[in-house]
Parts: structure tokens; C-alpha cells; sequence
């Protein structure tokens, strides 16, 4: 009798155990699949399940045992906090990405631009560059592991999930201003340099100003980026740094 009881007693700790995993491994592959960098196309499917396996197996641990009978009721929610914690800082992101768009077209690299399959539109290289700067900044200013621990809250409850999409809904407005600031110093530079060749045109119609004008804009937008390259890196950090404070403020409202 004794045996017996203690065999049930481990087969019903095990089904909670593995209750547990089946919720956190929904909240972490909608993580994945919204977050940029492992959500990324590039980022082949066998690679990104390990990755959600062995992540959901590691914040298993973290909670208590769950029934499979309470799964149905949770696991819409725990899907929905993993798609905006994603999704919180794909948003961040963005702003750099725009960023490097923006320097791009001030440069006059708009002929530069090739279909991207990953964006699935049309992208310029700088725009990919402020990307991958974005995901430099973020990996080594800890948000791998700031992301791990954003995952391991408690199971959500509707305030948390309504406060958590009231968060990426207030911070939509910033990718605009994260994208100018990154790229400020090379529209004030393409600016003043169109603005310069357009009076010098006005004044001496004779010559062809213009012709020469493309030239001139790489030439003074590149002094430009190169001459403000640690103010960028400083505004692309806190980019990253921001993202990491996003995901606290979605997860723990």
C-alpha cells in the first residue's frame, strides 16, 4: 500500500512538473518568435526550439507545480506575455534600425537598396548596420540575461497583461525619436550641404552645382559620422539600455 501511494505520489509530482514546463515553454517560444535577434529569420527553426527548450527547462525549476487541467485557462496568457516582451524590445530596436535608414537616405544611398528577406522589404545597408549595432549594445550590456529574468515572473494575471500592453502601446511614440537622435548629426549635415548647393545654384546659374552635389554629401555626411561615431555609440547604448527597462516595466507593471 505504501509502495503504491508513493509511486502516484511521484507520478503526479511529474505530470506538475511537466505542466509547468508545457506553460513556460509557451511564454518563452513567444518570446522567441517575437523578439528580435533569436526571432530573426536567419536564425534557423532546430536553432531557435533548442533555445527555447533548454531556456523553458531552466525557469521550469522557478515555479510551482501546474496541473495540465489549469494549462487551458494559462496558457493564453502566458503567450501573450512572451509576445510583448518580444515585441517591447523588436520596438526599441526598431529605432535604431531607422536610424541607420535615415543616415542612409540623407547620404543618397537610396540606390544602394536591396530586398531584405528577413524585413521582407526594401533596406538599405546602414539600416541593417544600425541593427546590428543595436544587438551588440544590447547582448553586451547584459540583456541576454535581463531578458531570462524578465521570463521568469509569475504566471500573468489580466492587470499585469493589460499593464504590459499599455507599456508597448506609450513607448510606440519613441522609435521616431530614437531613430532622429541616432541619425542627427547626419541630417543637419545633409541639410545644410543641400541647402548650401541650392543658394550657391540660385547665385551662379551658370554652373552645375548640382552635379557635383552627390559627391559632396558623401563626403561631408561621412566627416560628419565619423566625427560624432562616439555620440552614436553612446545613443545606440541607450538604446539597448532602454529595451532592458521596457521589458522590466512589461513584466512587472
Amino acid at each position: 500500500m505504501m509502495e503504491t501511494g508513493t509511486a502516484a505520489m511521484a507520478t503526479t509530482f511529474d505530470l506538475s512538473g511537466l505542466g509547468s514546463f508545457v506553460a513556460m515553454f509557451a511564454r518563452v517560444g513567444a518570446f522567441a518568435r517575437s523578439a528580435p535577434l533569436i526571432g530573426d529569420r536567419i536564425v534557423s527553426t532546430k536553432v531557435r526550439i533548442g533555445v527555447v527548450v533548454m531556456v523553458a527547462m531552466a525557469l521550469t525549476t522557478t515555479r510551482a507545480p501546474l496541473s495540465f487541467d489549469a494549462l487551458p485557462a494559462l496558457l493564453p496568457g502566458e503567450i501573450l506575455l512572451g509576445l510583448l516582451l518580444g515585441f517591447a524590445v523588436r520596438l526599441v530596436f526598431a529605432g535604431a534600425e531607422t536610424g541607420g535608414q535615415l543616415i542612409g537616405l540623407t547620404m543618397g544611398l537610396g540606390f544602394a537598396a536591396t530586398y531584405d528577406p528577413m524585413q521582407e522589404d526594401e533596406s538599405l545597408p546602414t539600416r541593417r548596420i544600425g541593427y546590428c549595432l543595436g544587438g551588440l549594445a544590447f547582448l553586451t550590456a547584459g540583456g541576454l540575461e535581463h531578458s531570462v529574468r524578465a521570463l521568469a515572473v509569475a504566471a500573468p494575471d489580466m492587470s499585469t497583461l493589460a499593464g504590459g500592453m499599455s507599456t508597448v502601446i506609450s513607448r510606440g511614440g519613441e522609435v521616431l525619436v530614437l531613430a532622429v537622435r541616432v541619425a542627427a548629426p547626419v541630417l543637419i549635415a545633409g541639410i545644410i550641404v543641400n541647402v548650401g548647393a541650392g543658394l550657391a545654384s540660385r547665385a551662379a546659374p551658370a554652373l552645375n552645382v548640382f552635379s557635383i552635389t552627390f559627391a559632396l554629401v558623401i563626403l561631408v555626411c561621412g566627416a560628419v559620422l565619423i566625427a560624432t561615431a562616439p555620440a552614436m555609440v553612446r545613443d545606440i547604448g541607450a538604446i539597448a539600455l532602454r529595451a532592458m527597462r521596457i521589458l522590466d516595466e512589461v513584466a512587472r507593471p
